[in-house]
């Protein structure tokens, strides 16, 4: 196998990749987390910083939080343009059906000549309209005092059902508003006992998964939204630091230290792999000719 320094090969192990670590070192000391946080502090240490003005003030950020807040703005500004879009769309109905009511008002009869375009025929509701007052008119004095009754009936209960929509419209938002006071109460509670100063995204997302657990009517403790956050934040992270990484090796610009730091942490990744996930027949089968550490971390990198 080839070492990583100086190009010479050495025999395999009998497991089928040699020890890549450091000499002195056996290859289960040390862990992947450790290796991987090195190769993180060094990613970021490589990264570049730039310069920003934000409200008359200088500040620098690399390149992660840079493309954060682009997205971010970028998000906002589709949101804005979208929203204005649709405030056009609303103003332009608005003002064509207050025309067309403008219009109708000094020619009713164009009611007939829409029809069509409707899918009404108006002339059959006109008519229709007239053989229902001519029936009405016509009804004996009791049969008309109990149609009118019947039609009051209706829009009482109408009017009722309106009133209980509302109503539970309104105890639905006061609900609201007392779970978001109890929510913000506990959050400051769980946080003053922790002792530390929690950033702005794990409160917030803090308060999303507590919001989203009472509206689903599954509410969670704050400890339990609080750990959903930060796992949140966690894979945010993660996936920042794989983005920069890869910015990194597609640039060509990575220090030998670091490709041997992510190289080592990604073998050792391997042979965890293989030792937890292989089945015994195949770790049983005979050795297949071991890959050089530089072939391996090549053909990772076309990929």
């Amino acid at each position: 196998m080839e070492s990583a320094s100086n190009g010479q090969q050495q025999p395999a192990s009998e497991g089928g990749l040699a020890n890549e670590g450091t000499p002195g070192q056996s290859e289960g000391s040390g862990s992947f987390d450790g290796d991987m946080a090195s190769a993180a502090a060094q990613v970021e240490k490589e990264i570049r910083k730039y310069k920003v003005k934000v409200d008359g003030k200088e500040s620098e950020v690399d390149e992660a939080e840079l493309l954060r807040g682009y997205q971010h703005a970028k998000a906002a500004h589709n949101r804005m343009r979208e929203a204005a879009e649709a405030r056009k769309l609303a103003e332009s109905y608005q003002k064509n059906v207050q025309n067309f009511f403008a219009q109708l008002k000094q020619n009713p009869r164009m009611l007939f000549d829409v029809g069509p375009q409707l899918g009404v025929n108006f002339e059959d509701v006109a008519h229709q309209f007239v053989l229902e007052k001519l029936k009405y008119e016509t009804m004996p004095e009791e049969e008309r005092k109990r149609f009118d009754m019947e039609k009051e009936l209706e829009r009482y209960r109408e009017s009722e059902r309106k009133n209980k929509l509302q109503e539970a419209q309104r105890q639905l938002q006061a609900h609201k508003q007392q779970v978001s006071a109890s929510v913000e109460q506990e959050i400051v509670q769980y946080f003053g006992s922790l002792g530390e100063q929690q950033s702005p995204e794990i409160a917030a997302r803090t308060v999303e998964h507590l919001l989203n657990a009472h509206t689903a009517r599954q509410p969670i403790s704050v400890q339990r939204a609080h750990e959903l956050a930060r796992r949140d934040i966690q894979a945010i992270e993660k996936r920042v630091f794989e983005q920069s990484l890869q910015m990194l090796i597609g640039s060509g610009n990575i220090p030998e230290n670091l490709r041997k730091a992510v190289r080592e942490a990604d073998l050792k990744a391997m042979r965890q792999q293989a030792v937890g996930t292989a089945p015994t027949e195949r770790r049983q089968s005979a050795p297949q000719k071991p890959k050089t550490v530089d072939e391996w971390f090549n053909a990772k990198e076309k990929k």
